[in-house]
């Protein structure tokens, strides 16, 4: 883990790609980029991954019921 290593989250962003909703079940797409930094401030790592979650709606809700991530490829998609 990078904060065992004396790094920490420097800054993320958040990409939706795409949603898919078919009745009560919805795929959504993200891609996630993330900077490590020193606590001096600096940088010593870049991370980026796809991200897919599948929700159910429920009683009026939506739930969480599954979710994989990859590194991205090296186009980064």
């Amino acid at each position: 883990m990078n904060t065992s290593k004396g790094v920490k989250l420097e800054s993320y962003s958040i990409e939706q790609l795409a949603i898919q909703v078919t009745g009560d079940i919805a795929i959504n797409y993200y891609r996630i980029k993330i900077n490590w930094a020193t606590s001096e401030g600096v940088e010593v790592r870049k991370d980026a991954f796809r991200i897919t979650h599948t929700w159910i709606r429920t009683q009026g809700t939506w739930q969480i019921v599954g979710g994989m991530s990859a590194p991205v490829n090296a186009d980064g998609k």
